[in-house]
């Protein structure tokens, strides 16, 4: 036996290190998390790849953490993306790459910005800390190769508050007119009832209400207040006073404006509304039409005020916010008005021989509560005009305006809701994440107008608790011009009908499919037409509305390609206005006509005839409308009857809008449902089916015959009885009754006659 120590092998002292990034375990003081990400930009597809790798260091609570990481692109915050939620975790690792749409030329212009929210248990979301890297700082490369990024998060500036209340003031500052005008946006929680504003001069005293922007235009004499001066302007706040000190020769101006209760959160305005209607206080005929008086009162007195907030936010042209908005709310108004009464009275369906004794019914009962969310580019009309349907149908109704269009749903806010009963039709005020917050509640039935991609993610969320809805969404609504039109009225109709509101119109014509040889006489006419409705320039019209926000700008004057202007082309940043653009000679599988315009452009297409143009329309996604031109009988017969589309007008655009009595509405991406007049109140109410029945001996008698024991007898009889026939009209069965009746009392009057008088019967 051998004893004594033998050698197994040799330890590798590499194999022991740490593989552990020091920037993984060691943290300065205060440090509330890191996170890990790389980046990606390719250039021939113009994205660009945000990688999400991992996270470290981040604060942790007692009852357990519910970390995500939502990425998007300033300064349009509406480009976000978010990351799946990771639980329980401080550490988070992601492993996720998010893509946004960004070109090239407009990298520099763009911050990335990463932030890391805390979900927590509660649907309230708390921001742990961000990050933003400018896209400027990023080498681009041929977008095979990623760069690898880690950064700190940092907090969000806290903003400064007193306990005096707050002030939202925006100053701009004119130079070519020397002019600066400083608007009181908002004030809220105030502690004192006065407000002193110390400018250099003030033309006039002017009272705001606190939810009405108010707007201020001073003159400085000899260019008092020059650009480095106004860089000095500021507001304080002291002992309850507020002052906007512009280093000039101050006075005080003495405004005593309201106080304003804090806004109620989307939970109180559903609530309260729900309450009010299990209250019944919406049922009773005489309510809604008392609401609706009012209405149509708000709309006769507060025209000037509607007027003047549309022009602030899109700057429509007094007409048309007249006749193509607030007339047309009117006179649905007043159409309902007339017929509320009929419309809501129980109908009677025809009967068949199986409940011929029985009362047959169908009542119109109100949904509940009906969320009714308004579209920008009409504000008047695309959010009262459903309201009307819903008030007349008894329901409480909580109205969302667009935040694009702030003047007008600020007017509504204030002023609307002076005139309505407050508890039963509330305006709730926000943007995205309100009306997020909003849709997270159940309601009794959701009405958009919108663009088709958000109307899906509205249809999303009213599927989650079985909602019904109606969609007015958009679409690229085609025009045939036919040969055989009058080209000069085709003409001036279908380019009256696009530059309504500068093509900001869901139904307005989008392209135009005509011959070669029509196209160039319609050039023609549209160019002389086009002068006479806007001038030389159009973009010093102003009859034309200017385009709503920057993006939207930006997003049509990418559409205007020089090779194809064949009028027009033309167009303002600064004031977002864009001239009339024809374009001719366009792919079909353009940017432009594969999106909806939106805007004063309108590309031409050629086909060779009304059957191609047919063919054309089917191969893409349903539209709202569709216009056709024609003499022809055949064509236009052939064009309504081959093609699908919301509605149609024949020889004109738009104006079957203004029919009360013809339902308005989209089918597939235009839409769902319908409204206007009395498809409005049928849209807002549950048509419920009653049958009623006694119980005298001869319809228990009937009835025993669907009773065991069962028997061939009672078989074929049942089969008789519930056999279908053409149904029998109450009217009929009213008028034999009557007759059968009349025969009856005079027969028995002759014979009683003949028992007098002693006649022989």
């Amino acid at each position: 036996m051998y004893t004594g120590c033998y050698g197994l092998g040799v330890i590798e002292p590499a194999l022991y290190k740490s593989t552990l990034d020091l920037d993984e375990i060691q943290w300065p003081d205060g440090h509330i998390g890191r996170i890990w990400f790389s980046l990606r930009y390719e250039p021939s597809t113009e994205k660009l790849l945000v990688s999400l790798l991992k996270a470290k260091n981040l604060p942790s609570r007692t009852i357990g953490t519910v970390n995500s990481c939502d990425p998007f692109l300033l300064p349009d915050e509406r480009r976000y993306l978010q990351s799946r939620q990771k639980k329980k975790t401080c550490n988070p690792y992601f492993d996720e790459t998010l893509v946004f749409q960004v070109s090239a030329k407009d990298m520099a212009d763009h911050t990335l910005k990463l932030t890391v929210i805390d979900g927590g248990r509660t649907k309230k979301k708390s921001e742990i800390g961000h990050i933003t890297f400018p896209l400027k700082d990023l080498e681009i490369g041929d977008g095979l190769e990623q760069e690898l990024f880690k950064m700190d998060l940092e907090k969000e500036a806290p903003e400064y508050k007193t306990d005096l209340g707050e002030l939202l003031i925006s100053l701009v500052y004119n130079e070519n007119l020397c002019r600066l005008t400083a608007t009181v946006i908002e004030a809220r929680r105030l502690k004192v009832s006065t407000i002193y504003l110390a400018p250099a001069r003030l033309p006039r005293a002017l009272e705001p209400s606190l939810s009405v922007p108010y707007t201020s235009e001073i003159s400085p004499a000899s260019g008092h207040f020059s650009r480095d001066r106004l860089e000095m302007a500021k507001i304080e706040s002291e002992n309850g006073r507020v002052d906007v000190n512009m280093n000039g020769d101050a006075w005080e101006n003495v405004i005593d404006i309201e106080e304003e209760s804090a806004p109620k959160s989307a939970e109180a305005v559903v609530e309260a509304a729900r309450k009010v209607f299990a209250s019944g206080k919406t049922r009773p005929i005489d309510f809604r039409k008392d609401q609706l008086k009012k209405f149509l009162t708000f709309l006769e007195d507060e025209k000037e005020g509607m007027v003047k907030a549309v022009h602030k936010d899109l700057r429509k042209h007094r007409q048309e916010s007249e006749t193509c908005e607030i007339e047309l709310v009117a006179n649905d108004l007043r159409h309902t008005l007339l017929e509320l009464k009929k419309w809501s009275k129980p109908k009677c369906p025809e009967k068949r021989v199986v409940n011929l004794l029985d009362g047959v019914y169908i009542y119109n009962d109100p949904y509940g509560v009906v969320l009714i969310i308004g579209a920008w580019n009409y504000p008047i009309l695309l959010s009262l005009g459903p309201m009307i349907g819903a008030i007349a149908a008894g329901n409480a109704v909580i109205l969302k305006p667009s935040e694009l269009s702030p003047h007008t749903a600020h007017f509504l806010a204030t002023v609307l809701t002076k005139y309505l009963d407050k508890e039963t039709f509330q305006v709730y005020l926000g943007g995205i994440e309100e009306t997020t917050e909003l849709l997270e509640f159940k309601f009794d039935y959701i009405f958009f107008t919108g663009s088709t991609q958000v109307g899906k993610i509205i249809h999303q969320a009213a599927a989650k608790n079985l909602t019904p809805c109606t969609l007015e969404l958009g679409g690229k609504s085609p025009v045939f011009l036919d040969e055989s039109a009058d080209m000069e009225k085709a003409t001036k109709r279908i380019l009256w009908g696009k530059l309504l509101n500068s093509g900001q119109t869901c139904v307005a014509p989008d392209y135009v499919l005509c011959t070669k040889a029509t196209e160039k006489v319609f050039l023609q006419h549209a160019t002389k037409i086009l002068t006479e409705f806007y001038g030389a320039d159009p973009r010093n019209s102003t009859y034309l509305s200017r385009i709503v926000t920057e993006r939207h700008f930006k997003r049509l004057v990418e559409f205007i390609k020089p090779e194809h202007v064949a009028v027009g082309g033309k167009f303002d940043a600064e004031t977002r206005v864009i001239a009339p653009t024809i374009l001719v000679d366009v792919d079909p599988d353009d940017p432009v006509l594969r999106e909806e315009i939106f805007g004063p452009i309108m590309p031409v297409i050629n086909v060779k005839d009304h059957k191609e143009a047919i063919e054309f329309i089917n191969a893409r996604e349903k539209p709202l409308a569709l216009y056709v031109f024609t003499k022809d009988k055949e064509v236009r017969n052939a064009m309504l009857a081959e093609t699908s589309s919301g509605g149609a007008v024949v020889n004109d655009t738009v104006t079957h809008l203004i029919t009360e009595n013809l339902p308005f509405g989209g089918v597939g991406f235009s839409g769902m449902g319908s409204y206007h007049g009395k498809h409005g109140y049928d849209t807002f109410s549950h048509q419920k089916a009653v049958l009623v029945k006694d119980f005298t001996g001869f319809t228990e008698l009937s009835l025993s015959l669907r009773y065991p024991p069962y028997n061939d007898a009672k078989t074929a009889i049942m089969n008789f009885a519930l056999k279908k026939r053409r149904g029998v009209p109450m009217g009929l069965v009213k008028n034999a009754g009557i007759f059968t009746a009349g025969l009856t009392f005079s027969y028995f009057s002759h014979f009683l006659w003949c028992l007098i008088a002693g006649c022989k019967y």
